[in-house]
């Protein structure tokens, strides 16, 4: 899933939305435990998609309930948020999460 995710983020970089899209989706599928990705996943469809599509993955993240990841946890396991919702959580991660720059030609 890692992996996935990994290539999906580099074909966000490269401005190849569906593909990352796709990618994204996957990698959530794959491994719906890793709040990361669906921090990656919920951040390009509200820079990339509609409303609808980022409230989709927002209802996918609740519905799968993410308990790993290095963002994730560091986010959901601060003292000053633990009783945030899953959701609260996601918009945080997505806030702190890199990603979406794009590639300066040269």
């Amino acid at each position: 899933a890692h992996v996935v995710a990994a290539v999906a983020r580099l074909f966000w970089i490269d401005r190849k939305t569906d593909k990352a899209r796709s990618w994204f989706h996957r990698s959530c599928t794959l491994d719906p435990s890793n709040g990361d990705h669906w921090g990656f996943f919920y951040k390009f469809e509200v820079k990339h998609g509609t409303v609808e599509q980022a409230d989709s993955v927002l209802t996918l993240c609740v519905d799968a309930k993410p308990t790993k990841g290095d963002y994730w946890c560091s986010v959901k396991k601060h003292p000053n948020r633990w009783h945030d919702s899953v959701a609260d959580v996601l918009k945080k991660v997505a806030e702190l999460l890199p990603g979406g720059e794009d590639r300066t030609s040269e």
